[in-house]
């Protein structure tokens, strides 16, 4: 068994400390999950999850962390990681979905040779950087290769009050996120302002835009549950939306560009079958499957049976053309 870091009952109590309520490590890279096996003996009802892409213990999950979905009481830990690029991508995933803070353990010089390679970003003059210093409650500690222990933070100073509002001219189902601006008035994502009288208030998030992933848009209507307009993904699933939405819809609920889903085959269905308007215009077009990857005009990727099957049940014509 190889273990690049070996932990210590001392390094459990330093971590029991700076563990806050609630909170729940992930370890992300675990290899043979020496650093759970450590805390779990140490420290009495620890939770924690251990993942690697390729586990080399029963209790590592095989999972990619790059694609874990991180929430505000999860702490994403790295333990001598392998420098590819993937610690920092899942750093600011893991901020981006409401974590606030990491710790990074490596190797300690004065040239910072790893923090270089695997966290570029760090305390950089852009939106999404990230303060990384030294731990202070994990002084005095070192490894047997004399490793350190580093805490990553997401800028919270960057987050902004949003709130699920509606009023009540708006309709019972008219629920939108808006930023909460200083002096008091509400901006919705267009950059339109209302006044703040009458405003019912549903939820309120610290996000750091409106693009942020802590704004949960399925409560809002940009989801239309009765609209015939939506998102008919590759296996059938279907993601109602209004018809002028469609873009938005892809962005703040699926969480993915339009030219991703276009690419992948999604079909962008406008409306019920039969003359619908799109950008003022009639036209019997009722759906499309649009695609970046086109020869001769025409879309390579084809509809899905499961795509099929759901258009023709709505009534949608579908026909073939080789």
């Amino acid at each position: 068994m190889t273990i690049f870091c070996r932990f210590d009952a001392a390094f459990a109590r330093k971590m029991a400390a700076w563990l806050r309520a609630g909170e729940y490590l992930v370890d992300c890279g675990a290899g043979e999950g020496h650093l759970e096996e450590v805390l779990r003996r140490e420290i009495l009802g620890l939770q924690m999850v251990s993942l690697d892409l390729f586990p080399q213990a029963d209790h590592v999950l095989p999972r990619d962390c790059e694609t874990w979905e991180w929430n505000a009481a999860s702490v994403p830990i790295f333990v001598r990681p392998c420098h590819s690029g993937f610690v920092e991508r899942t750093v600011k995933r893991a901020f981006a979905q409401g974590a606030r803070r990491a710790l990074y353990v490596g190797k300690h010089s004065d040239s910072n040779f790893n923090l270089d390679l695997d966290l570029p970003g760090r305390d950089a003059d852009d939106p999404d950087a990230y303060t990384c210093k030294l731990a202070s409650v994990f002084r005095g500690w070192s490894g047997e290769e004399a490793e350190r222990v580093w805490e990553l933070t997401s800028p919270a100073v960057l987050f902004q009050t949003f709130r699920l509002v509606r009023q009540q001219s708006w309709g019972p189902n008219g629920w939108y996120w808006m930023r909460l601006r200083s002096d008091g008035w509400y901006e919705n994502i267009g950059g339109g302002r209302t006044p703040p009288s009458g405003m019912e208030v549903r939820e309120e998030v610290q996000a750091r835009d409106f693009f942020d992933q802590r704004l949960d848009w399925t409560k809002s209507s940009l989801v239309v549950s009765e609209s015939p307009a939506g998102w008919l993904g590759r296996t059938g699933e279907w993601h109602p939306c209004r018809q002028e939405d469609h873009d938005l819809c892809a962005q703040l609920v699926l969480r993915r560009s339009t030219a991703e889903l276009e690419r992948e085959g999604w079909v962008r269905v406008y409306g019920a079958p039969g003359t619908v308007r799109i950008f003022g215009e009639a036209t019997t077009l009722s759906w499309s499957c649009l695609s970046e990857c086109r020869e001769d005009g025409l879309a390579r990727v084809r509809l899905s049976p499961e795509q099929r099957l759901w258009l023709g049940e709505h009534g949608h014509k579908v026909e073939d053309y080789d």
